[in-house]
């Protein structure tokens, strides 16, 4: 088994299994470990049987082949129980509950909004997936927006994800319902540091012509936590991707725009 596949299969059981995995595909890891690095590091216990200073080197490139942000609990430990306890703090020979992992997220809000707390990201209860956000225009008047004006308003703060985020921004149900106001969903990356804004174009029937007033404090959008997903990039000739297909046997082949359902 290759190591991305070990790695899935590590987050399966762990998904399908509250938390757990089996002892083979632990022993599966042990193995890699061994395979992947008895050529790059000398060894990884001394005479005395201690770990070395190269193991911790070792622990930390593994761990990052891992999910950073979970506690991984085994069914049971052999040989390298101390190995994965220098990282997984949380393992024994017992099951232990699992902790959920939450990412920070830092936001500073812009300097003449200090005293407005207001203008943080904020939920309404703590089973919303979206933390509202507001807007936070510089001269604090209303913002008239007739219809189909493109707008950006300003959100009032800057954030900073923690390595491996990134934030989504999408309007709130009633942007769109009760403002008229079509946005763009954002994707706000790790590595943007600008003060964020909410883009959106107002459109409307054209027998209701009227202005739109947004008024400094309202809620406009929300903002969701999203942790990135890798992706390897393989390019193939367009016989190989014919090939591909024909192997897999799908009926939908290139029908789409609505092509599943009347």
């Amino acid at each position: 088994m290759n190591n991305q596949l070990l790695i899935s299969k590590v987050y399966e059981e762990i998904n399908k299994n509250s938390n757990v995995i089996s002892l083979k595909t632990y022993e599966d890891l042990c193995v890699l470990l061994d395979e992947d690095y008895k050529n790059k590091y000398e060894k990884i216990i001394d005479k005395h049987g201690n770990y070395n200073d190269k193991t911790q080197m070792m622990i930390q490139d593994i761990v990052s082949k891992l999910s950073s942000d979970m506690e991984y609990l085994f069914e049971e430990l052999p040989q390298y129980d101390r190995f994965f306890q220098y990282k997984f703090t949380k393992i024994e020979k017992t099951k232990q509950p699992y902790k959920q992992f939450i990412p920070t997220y830092r936001f500073a809000l812009r300097s003449d909004l200090q005293n407005e707390p207001q203008f943080l990201p904020t939920r309404a209860t703590k089973y919303d997936s979206g933390w509202d956000v507001r807007a936070a225009t510089k001269d604090r008047k209303p913002l008239i927006v007739k219809p189909f004006d493109h707008i950006k308003i300003d959100l009032g703060f800057r954030a900073i994800c923690p390595e491996g985020y990134w934030l989504k921004l999408v309007p709130r149900s009633s942007t769109q319902v009760k403002r008229n106001l079509f946005a763009l969903y954002g994707v706000i990356d790790e590595s943007y540091e600008g003060e964020m804004c909410f883009a959106a174009t107002r459109i409307v029937n054209p027998n209701d012509l009227t202005d739109l007033v947004i008024n400094w404090g309202d809620a406009l959008g929300q903002l969701i936590p999203v942790k990135r997903q890798e992706m390897i990039v393989e390019r193939i000739s367009n016989e190989e991707y014919d090939q591909l297909c024909k192997e897999r046997g799908h009926s939908r082949g290139a029908n789409g725009f609505g092509s599943t359902s009347k």
